[in-house]
């Protein structure tokens, strides 16, 4: 009989009754029927319930105790006790999983201990206790446990490849990558985390031909996917190729906002402000990301929708005198005046904008960019009348510029003229389905 199969003997936490415990085992407390019937099933909720042939007792991890009084003493003792829907049986699994969920009573070091000394050659056991050591600050009985572990245990890649990825995070990427060289190319997440430890080692030509190979191989590692797109989008600059990757990519995870979102940003550093609006207002609306991503979501549509500059230099002075010297160097330039506009709105100088745009149309009657703009930049400025004729004359232009009937649709629900705001709905429905939902629900109709 090996280590694993003779299991182990724990006392009871409230009597000190010696128990016998083995893994697999499967048994539930004696009183659980009677928790049911009295309608509080939730009382033990927090607990990991298991059992052998001689005692059937609760794991509170790592709280053994027999049954009946001695469960209730530690669960009083547990005002809110967090933790584990009920199981009947122990399993590396569920002794993963409550590692990385569960806040334990008597702490996670002891918790470790209960576990290793349960499953002493589970890989899953050791990668998920190192884990969690590491995320409380105890680093180095982390490396202990791979260290050891790939000595005895049942999978040492799966141990391998996370003390490559420890080593990432410390700063030591080839040291991590000096261990990878040790582990299978078909071992989960190779050839995600190889590329994680190129990366941090500034080898991106290397990392990224690694996420390349992690898509091929896994379509559904999401990680891959963003780290790629970041290489190409912010990294190379290389936008169309960004463009064509993030495109793959919503279609892969329709669900995963960044995506759009950042679909929208290789379409903005193209130039193509209004299919970047496009894709920015379709990530508007969905979950997911942190304040500051929401933040800079919602710059990026100001950008679009008030036709900021799309040069990367921020100094707006700086764009002013240059869109000037052009003019003065060429007084017919639509597009300097334009971009003349661009740089008063970001100045906030709104009437110095609509005379620039004016003049661009003057130049240009066709200039839809700067029709649509000036719709938006008189909707700000409470001209609802102007803005309509500005969006308007966008449609002239190009009946089918989605955005110039999203914009007059909201100028009509802001003047309380539904039956019209509900006219461009109709319409945007059959160009853009997800930018007329937006009218829908931003215009109240």
């Amino acid at each position: 009989m090996n280590e694993e199969e003779k299991g182990i003997e724990i006392p009871c936490v409230s009597c000190g009754k010696l128990l016998h415990l083995s893994p697999g085992e499967y048994g539930i407390t004696t009183n659980y029927e009677e928790y049911v019937e009295e309608n509080s099933k939730d009382y033990l909720q927090a607990d990991l319930i298991i059992g052998s042939s001689a005692n059937r007792f609760v794991l509170n991890i790592p709280g053994i105790v027999c049954n009946g009084d001695c469960s209730l003493d530690l669960l009083d003792t547990v005002p809110d006790p967090p933790g584990l829907v009920c199981v009947v049986e122990i399993t590396p699994t569920k002794a993963a999983s409550a590692m990385m969920q569960m806040q334990f009573i008597e702490g996670t070091e002891a918790v470790v201990d209960f576990f290793l000394q349960l499953f002493p050659t589970s890989a899953e056991v050791m990668d998920i206790a190192a884990i969690r050591l590491y995320q409380e600050g105890e680093k180095r009985r982390a490396y202990d446990i791979l260290e050891k572990g790939i000595e005895h245990c049942d999978d040492a890649d799966k141990l391998r490849i996370e003390l490559a990825v420890l080593c990432g995070m410390d700063g030591a990427s080839l040291l991590g990558l000096q261990l990878m060289q040790d582990v299978s190319p078909d071992t989960f997440r190779y050839h995600v985390i190889k590329g994680n430890l190129h990366r941090a080692a500034d080898q991106w030509g290397e990392a990224a031909d690694c996420w390349k190979m992690a898509i091929e191989t896994d379509p559904s590692d999401e990680v891959a996917w963003f780290n790629l797109g970041y290489f190409l989008l912010s990294v190379e600059e290389r936008f169309s190729d960004a463009e064509q990757h993030f495109l793959a990519a919503c279609d892969a995870f329709p669900a995963e906002r960044r995506f759009r979102a950042f679909l929208g940003d290789s379409l903005f550093f193209q130039k193509r402000k209004t299919d970047a609006l496009k894709e920015y207002h379709r990530a508007l609306p969905m979950q997911g990301g942190d304040s500051q991503f929401e933040d800079t979501l919602r710059s990026m549509i100001n950008q679009c929708e008030g036709g900021m500059s799309l040069a990367k230099d921020p100094d707006v002075e700086k764009k002013e005198a240059a869109c000037k010297q052009a003019i003065k160097s060429n007084p017919d330039d639509a597009e300097a005046h334009y971009k003349l506009g661009i740089a008063y709105y970001e100045s906030g100088k709104h009437k110095e904008t609509v005379k620039a745009f004016k003049q661009a149309i003057r130049i240009d009657p066709d200039y839809i960019d700067a029709h649509y703009n000036l719709g938006v930049i008189y909707d700000n400025l409470g001209m609802y009348e102007e803005a309509i004729e500005a969006y308007k004359q966008a449609i002239k232009i190009d009946p089918d510029y989605a955005l110039a009937y999203y914009g007059l649709g909201l100028v009509y629900a802001k003047l309380n003229d539904t039956d019209s705001a509900l006219e461009q709905y109709e319409i945007l429905k059959s160009l853009d389905s997800e930018l007329a939902n937006e009218l829908f629900h931003d215009g109240q109709l």
